[in-house]
């Protein structure tokens, strides 16, 4: 039985692998709660297919909640990290190898070795 549920995971793994997709304009990646929802669901059905009902309660509020609250808590996210680079921009660069106007705090000693 352990090897059919291993066969089930590792074909189900590769179809989520399938649905994650990289933008090449922005280089943003897609997919991956889509890809992350089709494997627990496959491994929410092996685990009724064994008779865990108990893990499987608890697993479907848990999956649940985290697709539920995950999409406004890593918005959260990506607005804090947006505003802390703002925060950690500086003035116009004034090396010559620095021409984007602004530079990260953290690329200054880089910018300037290269000029």
């Amino acid at each position: 039985m352990s090897r059919v549920i291993q066969g089930i995971m590792t074909g189900v793994g590769f179809i989520g692998a399938g649905v994650i997709i990289r933008n090449q304009a922005d280089d943003k990646i897609h997919g991956l709660t889509t890809a992350a929802a089709v494997w627990i669901t496959a491994a929410m059905g092996a685990l009724c297919g064994i008779g865990e009902w108990k893990i499987i309660a608890a697993l479907s509020v848990i999956v649940a909640i985290v697709l539920l609250t995950g999409g406004q808590l890593s918005d959260g996210a990506i607005r804090s990290a947006t505003s802390q680079e703002s925060r950690n921009m500086i003035a116009p660069a004034k090396t010559k190898s620095c021409t984007a106007g602004r530079v990260p705090l953290v690329g200054i000693g880089r910018a300037l070795r290269l000029g």
